[in-house]
């Protein structure tokens, strides 16, 4: 719920460039307004609309180039922080996961955001990204008739998921919010990983990160207790993203009892790498 506030009128002129007087009544934190935003980032980086909104950001498309600027929706310094460094980090994973040998496709299948700088009268910080449409695997898992909600695109998907993190986890990543509403798929079936928040090093310590960090049903037990990030953290979340969509094709008893055994076994942790799960594919 957001609740205005009136009362107050002596804000920085600066701020004036891409907020009003709204406040995200849950958090308490000033949201940055999306007309302003709009008419901001379209000054500074030519023709915008807005598309959408998710987690702690907004979406705009650039109309004349089709690329797509991510920006903070909170007014907040500490998470204008947190959104650059996220921004980075993905930008550094994935052009680490590009180089890698066991891989090499991992790089098409990850976003590739790059910091640009930040908004002029507010310094908002953004990232801009090239713009790969709104559909993403949540969409067609909830569209029953949607034409791409088959076997076939789930062995795809799996497959370029597959190669996407194993080229990741070579590289010293864990993504730890693989979900279905952070996959972007085209009308062809080809997926990009987006949303790079949660990215953390394999090993680091996330005791203190809060519990509720990414996405609820798809956080293993161990990374919702703060253990160090494993790659099974992304496979947990795989197995999760199985079972829901296997659950919705019209397979045979049998070839769904293929599936959720496939999903058991990287929920249970028995697939442990991105190479065991392609070998698993093969099957199917």
């Amino acid at each position: 719920m957001l609740l205005r506030l009136f009362a107050l009128c002596q804000w920085p002129l600066s701020l004036w460039a891409c907020t009003t007087l709204l406040v995200d009544q849950h958090l308490g934190i000033p949201l940055l307004e999306v007309p302003p935003l709009t008419a901001q980032v379209a000054r500074q980086l030519g023709p915008a609309e807005f598309k959408t909104e998710g987690g702690e950001t907004y979406v705009f498309r650039l109309t004349e180039t089709n690329a797509a600027v991510r920006v903070p929706r909170y007014d907040d310094p500490a998470l204008w922080q947190r959104f650059s460094e996220s921004a980075l980090r993905g930008q550094r994973a994935a052009e680490a996961a590009s180089k890698s040998k066991s891989f090499p496709k991992a790089g098409s299948y990850l976003q590739a955001a790059a910091l640009v700088g930040r908004l002029n009268g507010c310094s908002v910080p953004y990232s801009v990204e090239p713009w790969l449409g709104e559909q993403t695997l949540e969409t067609i898992l909830m569209t029953p008739s949607h034409p791409l909600r088959t076997p076939a695109v789930l062995k795809k998907v799996l497959f370029q998921l597959s190669e996407a993190l194993g080229g990741l986890h070579e590289s010293g990543w864990v993504h730890r919010d693989v979900t279905p509403a952070n996959i972007l798929v085209d009308a062809d079936g080809d997926i990009t990983l987006i949303d790079p928040g949660l990215l953390t090093p394999i090993g680091e310590n996330t005791e203190g990160v809060a519990s509720d960090a990414g996405s609820p049903g798809f956080r293993s037990r161990d990374q919702q207790d703060g253990k160090p990030a494993q790659p099974h953290n992304d496979f947990y979340a795989v197995g999760q993203i199985v079972r829901h969509f296997a659950y919705l094709l019209n397979e045979t008893k049998s070839r769904l009892h293929q599936w959720t055994a496939l999903s058991d076994s990287m929920i249970q942790g028995r697939v442990k790498s991105a190479r065991a799960l392609r070998n698993a594919l093969i099957d199917f």
